[in-house]
Order: C-alpha cells, then sequence, then structure tokens
C-alpha cells in the first residue's frame, strides 16, 4: 500500500509540474501566407518568432530533438505538421534563458496546437565517441580564437551556417557528437571521451563509394585518422520522441 502511495504522491508531483511549465503572455499563430518573407527560429529578450518554418522544426526546437528523433517524429506525424508552415510570435513577460524559452514554446504548442507527447525507449544501434589509441589530435579553443572554428567538409561540401547565426568558435565534445549524430544514417552518438572544453574540428569526409567516390575517407576512419577519436558501435537504449495528438491551430 506504501508503494501505491508512493507512486501517486509521485504522479501527482509531475502532473503539477506540468500544469506550472512556464508560457508566454502573449501569442500569435497564423498560417504562412507564400511571399511574405521567412525568419528563422529565435528566442530574443523573451520574444519567440518563427515564420515560414514547417511545423516539425517548430517541434524540433522546443524539445531540442537530436536528428535520430526529429526523422523519427517526422515520418510519424500526419503530413500537414511536415508540409504546412506557419507564423509565430510570442511574447514573455521579460528577457529568458533559451531553455526556458523552450520551454514555454511547449506550452505554447500545447495550448494553441492541442499538442500532446511522451518519451519512450527501444533498443537499437548507437555509438559511443571514445578515444582513440594514442590520444586525441583536437586543438582547444582559447580566448583569443576568433571567429569560425569548426569546418566540416561532406562529399567535398563544407557546411554552411545559416544567415545571422554567429560562426562556431569551436564545439564541446558533446556537440561533436550531437552533429555527428547527423551523418550517421538516424544512428544517435553519445560523448564517452571524458574531454571538457571547447575545440576546434576540422574534418572532411565522404559518404560516396565507388567511380564517383571523393579522395576524402568514410566517417568513421575520417573521426579516427583526423581528430584523434573513435566512433564505437554498439546495441543500447535509444530514446524516441513521440506525438500522441496535434491538431490545426484555431485562428487567432
Amino acid at each position: 500500500m506504501r508503494f501505491v502511495i508512493v507512486g501517486l504522491g509521485l504522479a501527482c508531483a509531475l502532473a503539477h509540474a506540468q500544469i506550472q511549465r512556464p508560457a508566454f503572455e502573449v501569442t500569435s499563430v497564423k498560417p504562412h501566407k507564400s511571399g511574405s518573407g521567412y525568419a528563422a527560429l529565435s528566442c530574443s529578450n523573451g520574444r519567440f518568432i518563427s515564420r515560414g518554418a514547417p511545423l516539425t522544426n517548430t517541434i524540433e526546437w522546443a524539445y531540442d530533438l537530436p536528428f535520430h528523433q526529429f526523422i523519427e517524429m517526422e515520418e510519424r506525424v500526419p503530413r500537414w505538421v511536415a508540409e504546412e508552415a506557419f507564423d509565430i510570435e510570442a511574447t514573455g513577460g521579460g528577457p529568458v534563458p533559451e531553455s526556458q524559452c523552450r520551454l514555454m514554446l511547449q506550452s505554447l504548442l500545447a495550448e494553441r496546437f492541442k499538442m500532446a507527447v511522451h518519451r519512450d525507449t527501444k533498443e537499437g544501434r548507437v555509438y559511443e565517441l571514445v578515444m582513440a589509441r594514442g590520444g586525441h589530435k583536437l586543438q582547444r579553443v582559447t580566448d583569443r580564437d576568433k571567429g569560425l572554428g569548426v569546418y566540416i567538409t561532406e562529399n567535398g561540401r563544407l557546411g554552411e551556417y545559416a544567415p545571422g547565426v554567429e560562426p562556431a568558435r569551436g564545439l564541446t565534445l558533446p556537440q561533436l557528437a550531437r552533429k555527428l549524430s547527423l551523418m550517421t544514417s538516424r544512428v544517435p552518438v553519445h560523448d564517452n571521451t571524458g574531454l571538457e572544453g571547447m575545440y576546434k574540428i576540422n574534418l572532411r569526409f565522404s559518404t560516396r563509394s565507388g567511380v564517383s567516390a571523393d579522395s576524402d575517407p568514410d566517417l568513421l576512419t575520417a573521426v579516427q585518422q583526423q581528430l584523434g577519436l573513435r566512433l564505437e558501435e554498439h546495441k543500447g537504449p535509444v530514446e524516441m520522441f513521440v506525438v500522441d495528438r496535434i491538431s490545426r491551430p484555431d485562428a487567432d
């Protein structure tokens, strides 16, 4: 009986926490009209703006989804969620950190789109990012370093930064693992290097094979040769993000 009571108490506490999730004070949600311009997702001084982005992108930002969760979510939601764009503007009571802005956007999605979600876990392929034999080859970012310190070239093409986004001086290892997850055919990458701080990243790899192959090595080889790190494949728990319910918003 005591276990049941404790369990019920925990459930009530979680429900209360969800009710108390921070929210914007003023929100506007409208279908995006063709030709009305585009504004990348941003949250500054407690004000969130998204103009012309598919709703899936807004969900991705609100929940800070890694690539494999975003792709699976995009495949499972109703088609309109990935195809229809909305202009969303929301204002809070003042400046807030990005982490709280994400929570506020989650509240907006629940209120305006009647969105309900849960997380699940299944066994699947994962990569552990670890040190290669001989140690890493990374150069640590210092306060004197300015401008771009991240060069990741795939199939001869250097990744580009979105307009208005400040070039990265470097990446932490968890940030690098997250970027590598974009390149591993939806296999999540977890940092297990133990390295702290920010490092410059210069990585060139190819996904092509045969006659059209580039001179660059495949991703796993490039990570080991160029960064002094290694991607080890294992079976392990993979967290999934599941949208239980979502509907088009009422007009403002």
